[in-house]
């Protein structure tokens, strides 16, 4: 390719005459013997690494150094021996230098587990031998019961065992050592926060740095419910996420009890609903209207130990009117309003009405029909009593009664449907009301 570049130039330009060599840029262009200077190839008048001293260290002493043997470079990467531990060749003056060692000058560290820096050329790092170990590498320790540091693979680390001269920190107090004090430093923490110190049913509160007040957290579970109670399990509770869960006990149905002094009356009692004991009020309880009033009801206000008084609240609650072609409605809890009545008259007469009323008026519709009412969606323990009455003012106007289901015959405009529930508050639950 060389030739063919010379016989172009020659027939385009005569005056030209032929050089010895062809153009280059460095020595490794030229022939054997020749060496690249000014761009062109000439003889090589030095030595075999063409310096004037005809040694082979490529500088032009006399001397053996070892250097790469090679001059005329033009970069860095011509003089590259790949060694790390040499330092880095340089290409200074189109001459390569050799480079230094890296850890020649190294500080040793200030540690006493590692003595002289050598180069590791295996992994091109600096290191250092290391010292003896397991020996001791500082003075004793106060925050390590007097005992000293030890030589660890170079390291100067705490012994492996040690007596800690600080008490334990606690949930309300934290124990730090500070060596250069030589003492132990106590921090209150978590203050106000509640503290258990590993008895979860014995909680307390964070005060100055002592777990104090110390009282079962599950004694105040239902403390304004005198038909609950609860035991408290050292069992951590996924629900609260608190390091003990709360146990329910519920008092047997019909027992005796009294949440707001003599307001609920003499013969007030449990009722357990879905797990849920509520104290009824007593047919003794004060403040009820008598007689019934649809615009006005009493609320009982303890006032005292022994004393209360009574407040009229208002609006009562008003019938709840059935629209004309429904048949189904759904009855809600909001629907059942101040229990007002035990008793009623005959045939209803003797039986035992604790809960909760609400009253249906039913459309003109079903006047002189046959009237099925029957509710569905409940639990058995919730039953619903259906009283049919004609003045649902006046309890002694009860014409029949039925639970959870109650047929009428020849349904007059008059006539109402009084819905009984059970003890304590009705579930949600479906009316079916039928007048072919």
């Amino acid at each position: 390719m060389k030739n063919h570049f010379l016989k172009i130039v020659f027939l385009t330009m005569l005056s030209i005459n032929v050089a010895s060599c062809s153009e280059c840029q460095t020595t490794s262009d030229c022939p054997s013997g020749q060496i690249c200077t000014s761009g062109s190839c000439t003889n090589n008048s030095f030595g075999s690494d063409g310096d004037a001293d005809g040694d082979t260290d490529g500088d032009t002493d006399s001397d053996s150094d070892a250097d790469s043997g090679l001059d005329n470079c033009t970069d860095d990467s011509q003089c590259d021996d790949s060694l790390w531990c040499n330092g880095a060749e340089k290409c200074i003056k189109r001459t390569c230098q050799p480079g230094k060692n890296p850890c020649e000058d190294l500080d040793n560290p200030a540690t006493p587990c590692k003595d002289e820096s050598f180069c590791d050329e295996k992994n091109d790092i600096c290191d250092w031998t290391i010292a003896g170990e397991d020996k001791a590498c500082s003075e004793a320790q106060f925050c390590f019961g007097g005992k000293t540091k030890v030589c660890k693979k170079g390291l100067c680390l705490p012994p492996s065992t040690y007596t800690d001269p600080c008490p334990q920190s606690t949930e309300c107090l934290s124990q730090t050592c500070d060596e250069l004090q030589d003492k132990c430093i106590a921090t209150t923490i978590n203050e106000n926060d509640a503290c258990y110190e590993d008895a979860p049913c014995n909680a307390g509160i964070c005060q100055q740095g002592v777990c104090d007040k110390k009282t079962d957290p599950c004694k105040l579970q239902h403390s304004d419910n005198p038909c609950m109670s609860a035991d408290c399990s050292p069992v951590a509770s996924t629900e609260t996420g608190k390091p003990f869960t709360c146990v329910d006990n519920l008092k047997a149905n019909n027992s005796p009890c009294n949440s707001f002094g003599k307001c609920d009356g003499t013969d007030a009692y449990c009722y357990a609903v879905n797990n849920i004991s509520t104290c009824i009020e007593g047919a003794s309880r004060p403040c009820r209207n008598a007689p019934y009033d649809i615009h006005t009801a009493q609320t009982c206000i303890v006032t005292g130990a022994d004393t209360q008084t009574c407040e009229l609240i208002s609006p009562s609650p008003e019938p709840i009117k059935v629209s004309s072609g429904l048949n189904e409605l759904t009855i809600l809890q909001d629907y059942f309003k101040t229990r007002e009545y035990y008793s009623y008259g005959s045939p209803c007469a003797g039986l035992d009405y604790r809960g909760q009323e609400a009253v249906l008026q039913l459309p003109d519709s079903c006047n002189g029909k046959t009237v099925t009412l029957t509710v569905s969606g409940t639990a058995t323990s919730n039953d619903v009593i259906i009283l049919h009455v004609t003045d649902y003012q006046t309890p002694s106007t009860c014409q029949a009664q039925g639970t959870n289901s109650l047929t009428v015959a020849g349904w007059s405009a008059n006539d109402e449907i009084i819905l009984e529930s059970a003890p304590g508050y009705p579930q949600n639950f479906d009316l079916t009301v039928t007048c072919p």
